[in-house]
């Protein structure tokens, strides 16, 4: 989807085409069940503006962002305050059976 601020350092979707996104998830029986970006350039977790727009808090949020053995997620729970990471499991099974 476009990011509308056209920038390295921020990200915001196009409204238009985030609406379209949300009604095609709507009319199929899959959820919304995590959002991720990245950190480029950290922190390796969530940033203030991170906190500050969340707005899907069943959701999970995972960030991305360099480390020293290469890429790293963390994941939060967002429903709740203090928001808290929560581990997350990986399962490729579902891509290697196609």
């Amino acid at each position: 989807m476009e990011n509308v601020e056209h920038s390295p350092v921020r990200y915001r979707m196009e409204p238009q085409g985030q609406v379209e996104a949300m009604l095609a998830l709507e009319r199929t029986t899959d959820q919304l069940v995590g959002i991720f970006h990245s950190h480029p350039r950290g922190p390796a977790g969530l940033s203030p503006t991170d906190l500050a727009e969340a707005r899907y808090p069943e959701c999970i949020y995972l960030v991305l962002s360099p480390g020293d053995e290469g890429w790293m997620g963390r994941a939060y729970r967002m429903d709740r305050e203090p928001f808290r990471q929560v581990s997350i499991l990986v399962d490729d099974r579902a891509s290697q059976s196609g």
